[in-house]
């Protein structure tokens, strides 16, 4: 973990490295939060396993993004609650900080939303992109990616009709009206696909 110390209570935001974590990161900061990001990833893969991202990549996004980052590597059989407690627990000791609160970039999904209550009962849970219209996060994240420069590009397969959208691809307007066109989640939150987001290369 790299820490830069600051006073007050923590949210630690659960970082997957896609376009929700970074309309999540940036609600936090609107709301002048200290935050700590955590990432779990396969400790043999050294992917975040659902993302398909390299936690090289992880690491870099907390690095330009100025964010303090703790990984959690998952081993075979790991006890995924028992590892991020172990996290929570080190970040807090390092950081001598209370955690206020976990954070995660949910947008709809009550049921997913209903899991991280109950499986982080001591801890509030909040989900601050939950039920906000599509159209006011796509217009925020359309403007953090001009003002920070960034690339958001599908960090996995997008199945869209007959069409198999390759791994790289932009996610831009043009993908998100076409994602509409099928009647797909325009925000791939019914995991149809996953994002990733990383400075653009001069």
């Amino acid at each position: 973990m790299n820490w830069s110390n600051s006073d007050g209570e923590l949210d630690v935001l659960f970082w997957s490295g896609g376009k929700d974590s970074l309309l999540t990161l940036f609600q936090l900061k609107e709301e002048k939060r200290n935050i700590v990001l955590l990432t779990s990833y396969g400790a043999h893969t050294n992917r975040v396993s659902i993302q398909n991202i390299d936690i090289k990549n992880i690491a870099k996004q907390s690095e330009f993004l100025g964010v303090p980052l703790c990984v959690v590597p998952l081993y075979p059989n790991t006890d995924y609650q028992k590892s991020v407690q172990q996290a929570l627990d080190l970040i807090a000791h390092q950081t001598g900080h209370r955690i206020s609160r976990l954070v995660f970039g949910d947008l709809h999904l009550q049921d997913i939303r209903q899991w991280r209550v109950d499986t982080w009962s001591g801890y509030e849970v909040y989900t601050p992109l939950f039920n906000v219209p599509y159209v006011e996060l796509l217009d925020k994240l359309w403007g953090i990616q001009a003002t920070l420069n960034l690339e958001i590009t599908l960090s996995t397969e997008l199945a869209l009709g007959d069409e198999i959208v390759k791994e790289g691809t932009p996610y831009n307007r043009d993908l998100v009206s076409k994602l509409m066109q099928k009647g797909l989640d325009a925000m791939l939150e019914n995991g149809e696909g996953h994002t990733m987001v990383m400075q653009r290369q001069a």
